[in-house]
């Protein structure tokens, strides 16, 4: 798992542990936690969780009324099932880029119309997205026809890019 994907993986599990308890997200609490546990565990441990709420400068523990060490329990259950479902995370070099042509991104108004059409929900999940990554459907990175674009909260769109890079490549 590439560093990107396990961040968004972590922070969506964040995300839906604030959502589940009814918390409101503060000063970019989500961003910062997520980052901070992705770069220790992308040495290949899972790190422990209550040093690093412990490091951490937020009012999100007073405001929500949450203690860290309830926190830290439900964020921990998130990260076994990470480790679960990819193994555990391996130190890799940086990415290569496909050879598969110049990446392009899709125009503004074809990401709104995306949107619009999917009622601002994640096309695999269903989740309301509050942070949204814009995916190619065929996976040809040059292939930004409007048709070819799919909304994805970061969780599903982490796990669509590590199954397209595990499935092996077919020969023409």
């Amino acid at each position: 798992m590439l560093l990107f994907e396990l961040k968004a993986a972590i922070q969506s599990g964040i995300w839906n542990i604030m959502h589940e308890n009814s918390w409101c997200e503060l000063d970019d609490f989500s961003i910062t936690l997520s980052d901070k546990i992705s770069k220790m565990m992308i040495t290949g441990s899972k790190p422990k969780i209550l040093p690093i709420l412990k490091e951490v400068k937020t009012s999100f523990f007073k405001i929500n009324k949450v203690s860290k060490e309830d926190f830290a329990t439900e964020l921990n259950f998130h990260l076994d099932y990470i480790i679960k479902l990819f193994g555990p995370p391996v130190k890799r070099e940086i990415e290569k880029k496909e050879k598969t042509g110049k990446r392009r991104d899709f125009s503004d108004g074809d990401k709104q119309e995306t949107l619009r059409k999917q009622d601002h929900l994640c096309a695999n999940c269903g989740r309301l997205l509050n942070v949204v990554d814009y995916d190619h459907i065929d996976g040809n990175r040059t292939n930004n026809h409007v048709s070819n674009c799919q909304a994805l909260c970061p969780y599903c769109h982490a796990i669509k890019t590590r199954r397209s890079q595990t499935m092996p490549k077919k020969r023409t």
